[in-house]
């Protein structure tokens, strides 16, 4: 089964942009959103793993959709509320509830598939125009 590329993706640019962070460059966007952004891919995507190999034992297993909007909730609730509130050095910002819930559908659209499978045009709603 080889791992999701989408998965490997995010981890390369969250890395990047950590190493950026700590040679001093900042580059405001990315420091303020890119992390909000690509958090739920790379959490949601080692608990896939996680289910997957140890909990469920089933290599076609996916988490359902509840598991992401759960997910997308918990991450903003817990930083962008509760973090503010309680310590200083937080920020409440809601553009990164937005991010939260991009990354939450960029994982469940992208990540969260059956190993090997294409998507197929059946996966897609067909929009008329």
């Amino acid at each position: 089964m080889a791992p999701n590329p989408y998965f490997f993706l995010a981890v390369l640019l969250f890395a990047a942009n950590q190493m950026i962070e700590a040679a001093g460059i900042v580059v405001p966007a990315l420091h303020s959103y890119l992390d909000d952004l690509l958090c739920l891919p790379i959490v949601l995507a080692i608990v896939l793993g996680v289910q997957r190999k140890v909990i469920v034992r089933d290599a076609d297993y996916l988490l359902p959709a509840s598991h992401t909007l759960f997910a997308v909730a918990l991450y903003g609730l817990l930083f962008e509320v509760l973090l503010p509130y309680f310590f200083q050095r937080g920020t409440a910002d809601a553009l990164d509830w937005l991010l939260y819930a991009a990354g939450g559908v960029l994982f469940h659209t992208q990540i969260n598939r059956q190993p090997g499978r294409k998507k197929s045009h059946s996966d897609h709603a067909e929009v008329a125009f």
